[in-house]
């Protein structure tokens, strides 16, 4: 692997670490990519405790090529860690995506709530407490994008402030707008 991926893998690794949610679902898409082998598949599950399954696979991941890292990024798109995976890429979220941070320091504690204003289904719903256990941080990130992969270009933002104010969280809705303004104020500037 390039220096230049294994630096972003360290440089990262506390976040990563901390914040990843279905390693499961990573390992499966990294072994199915054939990036690793089954020994090694088996040393990461083997670990009891994630943060522990997550060191061993940042462990792994260095000695492996580059099709390693990029598989890696895919595989934390797809398992619900877009935002780790634009970390990664050094890209920063372009669409709705950067506001679920927003929603998730706010209102996690209320990602059921969240989820059915936003249309999400019971047994949807009762999936994501189950594969997440009740952390209300993964379980309102995995709701969101949920949401966001459900609706794909017709998700927007208002769709999503709507959702908040219905479920009585208006202040983070005025959070959302705040930022949004901003957003727009600083591309202005830029042009």
């Amino acid at each position: 692997m390039d220096p230049q991926y294994r630096n972003l893998l360290t440089q990262f690794r506390v976040e990563l670490v901390n914040t990843i949610v279905n390693v499961a679902g990573v390992l499966d898409q990294l072994v199915t990519e054939r990036v690793l082998l089954a020994e090694e598949e088996d040393d990461v599950r083997t670990r009891r405790m994630q943060t522990d399954q997550i060191r061993t696979l940042l462990t792994i991941l260095p000695t492996k090529g580059n099709r390693a890292f990029l598989a890696f990024c895919k595989a934390l798109d797809n398992t619900g860690n877009t935002h780790l995976s634009n970390l990664l890429m050094n890209q920063r979220p372009t669409g709705i995506e950067r506001y679920f941070d927003i929603v998730v320091e706010n209102a996690c504690h209320e990602w059921k709530e969240i989820a059915r204003r936003l249309g999400l289904t019971e047994p949807a719903i009762a999936s994501i407490d189950d594969t997440y256990r009740g952390r209300s941080r993964e379980c309102c990130i995995r709701a969101l994008n949920v949401w966001l992969g459900d609706h794909g270009r017709n998700a927007t933002v208002d769709m999503l402030k709507e959702a908040l104010i219905s479920a009585r969280f208006r202040s983070v809705a005025e959070l959302i707008g705040n930022f949004s303004l901003s957003l727009f104020l600083c591309s202005s500037v830029d042009d």
